[in-house]
C-alpha cells in the first residue's frame, strides 16, 4: 500500500495520521527546558504530525453553512495548545486530551456565533439581584433607573451593572 492511497477500513485515524507514536516523544519534549533548541524542533514535529488530525477533527464537526476555515482554523489552534499543555505525568493519554479539546473549543466558538453568551463569572452574582433592584427603583423613581442607580441599591460597580444587564436574557 503506498503512502498516497486513501486508507482502508482497518486502519486507525492514528495510523493514517501519523500520531501513533506520539507519546513517547510528548514525554521528551516535556523533559526538555524551555530555551533547548532541540525542544523547539520536536515541538515543530509534534505540531506538524498533530494537526491532520486536528482537521479531521474540524471536518467532522463542521456544520453545512458554517464557515470550514474559520473551524479549521480554531481546532487547529486549540491543537497546537494541547501540545504545549499537555502533562505527560497525568494519567490520560495525549490523544484523549487533544480530541477533548479541541471538540470543547469548536462547539464553544459554535455558541459564540450563535448569538448564546457566556457571562462572566463577576456578572453572574449580581444578574439576580438586578431585576429586584430595577422593580424598588421604579417603584421609589417613578422612572426606568439607571445603571450608576441600580448599581447603588445593589453594591456594585456601575460598569459590572451594565455589562450584565447587556448579557440578561
Amino acid at each position: 500500500m503506498s503512502d498516497k492511497s486513501p486508507p482502508t477500513s482497518t486502519t486507525t485515524l492514528d495510523e493514517r495520521r501519523g500520531t501513533d507514536d506520539i507519546e513517547p516523544l510528548l514525554v521528551r519534549l516535556a523533559a526538555r527546558a524551555l530555551d533547548d533548541e532541540q525542544r523547539d524542533a520536536l515541538r515543530d514535529e509534534l505540531i506538524g504530525r498533530c494537526l491532520p488530525l486536528a482537521e479531521y477533527i474540524a471536518s467532522k464537526l463542521a456544520v453545512h453553512g458554517e464557515n470550514f476555515d474559520e473551524i479549521r482554523r480554531c481546532a487547529r489552534a486549540r491543537m497546537v495548545l494541547a501540545v504545549d499543555r499537555f502533562d505527560p505525568d497525568r494519567d490520560a493519554p495525549f490523544m484523549a486530551f487533544a480530541v477533548r479539546a479541541i471538540v470543547a473549543t469548536v462547539r464553544q466558538r459554535r455558541r459564540g456565533c450563535s448569538g448564546a453568551s457566556w457571562v462572566p463569572h463577576p456578572l453572574e452574582g449580581i444578574g439576580p439581584a438586578i431585576g429586584p433592584a430595577i422593580d424598588t427603583l421604579v417603584q421609589r423613581l417613578g422612572r426606568m433607573p439607571t445603571a450608576r442607580e441600580i448599581a447603588d441599591e445593589i453594591g456594585a460597580d456601575p460598569l459590572v451593572v451594565t455589562r450584565a444587564m447587556v448579557n440578561r436574557r
